[in-house]
């Protein structure tokens, strides 16, 4: 049972009526009935491997067969391994149970209905809580769903934690747990008037399945489709035939925290978790719950294959039920004005994706129209003349920026005499000097310099000797272009 399914379908969420809590339980627990039990006590390890502890009462209380006055006093256990009660003489054996009076037992701050029964455990206090099943429900059923929750998705919670209890095998040295291990239990203390009222209206009333007691595993929420055991719990579960997975589109409905969560990772964060190099694609494989059963992760070593709940453990998921959306951006890191610039993405798990665009010299990003190349590629061709950012946005993510620097489009040729250089700047940058540049064993060298014109054209005289040539650019701040130089010119002279 999905809580917030139950809850969904209390207020007849993706439903065409409000459902009883009968009709709760029979979607989630397929082919059961609701039957009865007679009166039953569990008990609860409430503290163990202590020292020390203090129970006590507002009124008179029994330690064993005596009476102890109203207070709180120390308990802590002797070398030979009894019970010392503060305020009363001699010891008690172990273990030596404390009962109420007209008013309820206390375990330091907390309270409890029922008796407290404590052993003396390698020389430790051990303390669990005996009481009747009905009284342990008011203390699970508001910590396990809000007790402002309607009355049956409460009536819901109450049978299937009576349920639970009775089929429990006692995870915490026998006892039920008080914690996620069993059901969450707040004694006394957590008690509310709603989901003491639910507990009443169902009391002994179970899940059936063939006549015996039902196993009625139940959690926050579902994503929408519950699980078999074996999907939800791993291999060492054991599938149940009244534990099927169901469609539950009541547990999306809009109060529910849980129906839509993400985590966002780098490739190199990811693979890292997961001990693999950084992705390059990653698919998951869905087992018949609509959880993740396997996950291929591809890497530019080859593909490793994870179980679903490796992953959940390994990147701290809330459960198996997720997807993994890949979103990936490349582009050149350079390039001339109005050269094309390819950027390419990649993308899987999405199929809406919007690519933006933002020059150095401004502070709007822009939409950059996608082409659909294949199923998990696409494409944008763009002609840039200033450096500019790009990045992807998903309804998942917005990816990393991507920079792209852009230079002038520089040109040069030599004269037949090899006296002087002619060339021209794309774009114009007036005013702007070029430094000619001739290679040496020291490096690049100036041996001319000229100033671009109005038109964009620029010439020097130089007197050429063999060897390579190329014209430089530094184009001021306020343009958004990076330093550009022409492509190589190699002068022969023979």
């Amino acid at each position: 049972m999905s809580q917030w399914g139950a809850y969904g379908l209390a207020t007849g969420y993706a439903v065409d009526h409000t459902y009883s809590y009968q009709e709760i339980l029979a979607h989630y627990y397929t082919g059961t009935t609701i039957g009865t039990r007679p009166a039953s006590s569990v008990g609860v390890l409430l503290a163990s491997g202590r020292s020390s502890v203090r129970i006590g009462s507002a009124a008179d209380f029994k330690v064993g067969t005596r009476v102890h006055p109203a207070g709180n006093p120390l308990v802590s256990p002797t070398a030979t391994g009894r019970i010392k009660v503060e305020g009363l003489t001699g010891t008690f054996p172990s273990p030596t149970t404390f009962a109420p009076g007209s008013a309820v037992l206390a375990l330091g701050s907390a309270h409890y209905r029922g008796k407290l029964v404590v052993t003396v455990v390698s020389g430790r206090l051990r303390v669990v809580n005996r009481l009747n099943i009905e009284s342990y429900l008011k203390g699970v059923v508001p910590r396990e769903s809000p007790s402002s929750w309607p009355l049956e998705a409460l009536k819901a919670q109450a049978v299937a934690a009576r349920s639970y209890a009775l089929t429990s095998s006692g995870k915490c040295s026998g006892f039920l747990c008080s914690d996620t291990r069993d059901q969450v239990y707040g004694g006394f203390d957590g008690e509310a008037a709603s989901s003491n009222a639910a507990v009443d209206a169902t009391t002994h009333e179970v899940v059936e399945y063939g006549g015996a007691v039902a196993r009625t595993f139940f959690s926050s929420s579902s994503g929408g489709r519950t699980a078999t055991p074996v999907d939800g719990f791993g291999p060492g579960a054991t599938n149940l035939a009244y534990l099927q997975s169901v469609d539950d589109p009541a547990d999306l409905n809009g109060t529910n925290p849980n129906r839509f969560w993400k985590h966002v990772y780098t490739a190199r964060a990811f693979g890292q978790a997961l001990g693999t190099g950084a992705p390059n694609d990653v698919v998951v494989n869905r087992n018949d719950s609509g959880r993740a059963g396997t996950v291929n992760v591809m890497t530019a070593g080859g593909s490793t294959g994870f179980s679903g709940f490796t992953l959940r453990s390994s990147l701290g998921l809330r459960s198996t039920r997720f997807w993994v959306v890949v979103q990936d951006m490349t582009t050149s890191r350079r390039s001339a004005c109005k050269k094309a610039v390819i950027v390419n993405v990649f993308s899987r798990g999405f199929s809406n994706a919007t690519l933006q665009q933002r020059p150095v010299t401004g502070s709007t990003w822009t939409a950059v129209p996608l082409t659909r190349v294949d199923a998990t590629h696409m494409q944008a061709t763009r002609r840039p003349c200033v450096s500019v950012d790009f990045r992807l946005l998903t309804a998942y993510a917005t990816g990393p920026r991507a920079h792209h620097s852009v230079y002038p489009d520089i040109g040069m040729t030599l004269n037949a005499a090899g006296t002087a250089v002619r060339g021209s700047v794309n774009p114009l940058l007036p005013g702007t000097t070029v430094t000619i540049q001739r290679h040496t064993p020291s490096g690049w060298k100036a041996v001319a310099s000229a100033v671009i014109r109005a038109d964009g054209t620029f010439s020097a005289r130089l007197h050429a000797v063999a060897g390579a040539y190329r014209a430089r650019v530094i184009p001021p701040a306020s343009t958004g272009l990076v330093t550009g130089y022409s492509p190589v010119l190699h002068v022969v002279t023979s």
